[in-house]
């Protein structure tokens, strides 16, 4: 009885450890998906696996280099992982982004700085090549949970498709956005000035696009500099750009139902658009 009652709590103990090694498993894997990035971030930052001095941004390439010294010079990656914009091609000028490389600059991942774990992926580099996810560009996607951590749209789309070299990412010339290029999913109509093409030329406008309208209009305190307007249906959300009394630039959205034609919204309406922007916004809208 005694040698049965041994191998009985053997067995017990052999399968309590298999339980423990299961669970500990478990632990690990939730762990390194939550906190995966960081942990092999930590270790490269470790003494001996600093970046900083394999990788340094190029300040002064070679007159004898043809190919670079003609290529556009998009922006650095700083200690192997910091994305920072060089401005129009001059990288002795560099402006902070919220992207980031994990991993390596020839296999790796591009992700937007939000909160730690909650880092959303936005693109890829593969042999040295940058690579951002297309949804972005048609603001489609992820889109709506990065778009306040993304960089300019020129930026971000001279970022895709440059070459990192030595620190520094090229692209064989500059981005240039089109005529009536859609930007992250919107396209965007100008008018100079405020005239009386103005309520034709928002009725064509199509769902989702934009119109920007450079004016000097005195609304009460403020004096706004342009406005601009975004087609939701038949309705348009109306934001008006003002210098405050700080002289500081401030945009706010309007409330264009004053007269109160609908309970349901401030939007105005494609009815209430009049042929010049000045008649619409003394018709229908205030601050």
């Amino acid at each position: 009885m005694k040698k049965r009652g041994n191998k009985k709590a053997e067995g017990m103990s052999f399968e309590v450890l298999i339980s423990i090694i299961i669970g500990i498993a478990i632990l690990i894997g939730v762990f390194y998906f939550l906190f995966g990035n960081y942990i092999w971030d930590y270790v490269r930052n470790l003494p001996g696996n600093k970046y900083d001095n394999r990788d340094p941004p190029i300040k002064n390439i070679s007159k004898d280099d043809i190919i670079l010294t003609n290529y556009y010079k998009v922006g650095v990656i700083l200690d192997g992982k910091y994305i920072k914009f060089c401005t129009k091609g001059d990288c002795s000028s560099l402006r902070d982004s919220k992207l980031y490389l994990n991993e390596d600059d020839r296999s790796g991942t591009i992700y937007t700085d939000i909160n730690w774990a909650f880092d959303k992926k936005i693109g890829v580099i593969l042999n040295s090549r940058i690579i951002i996810d297309r949804d972005i560009f048609a603001g489609q996607g992820i889109y709506d949970k990065v778009k306040n951590e993304l960089p300019d749209y020129i930026d971000l789309r001279n970022l895709d498709n440059s070459i990192y070299i030595s620190g520094t990412l090229y692209r064989d010339k500059e981005y240039v956005v089109g005529e009536g290029e859609r930007v992250f999913g919107t396209r965007f109509n100008y008018m100079a000035s405020d005239d009386s093409s103005f309520g034709e030329k928002l009725k064509v406008l199509e769902e989702g696009d934009v119109m920007i309208v450079y004016l000097s209009y005195v609304f009460g305190d403020f004096k706004f500099t342009e406005v601009q307007l975004e087609r939701v249906g038949d309705l348009f959300r109306v934001f008006a750009t003002y210098t405050d009394s700080s002289g500081n630039s401030q945009t706010k959205l309007m409330d264009c139902n004053k007269n109160r034609w609908s309970w349901q919204t401030k939007y105005l309406s494609l009815n209430n658009v009049k042929e010049s922007l000045t008649a619409t916004l003394d018709g229908n809208c205030k601050i």
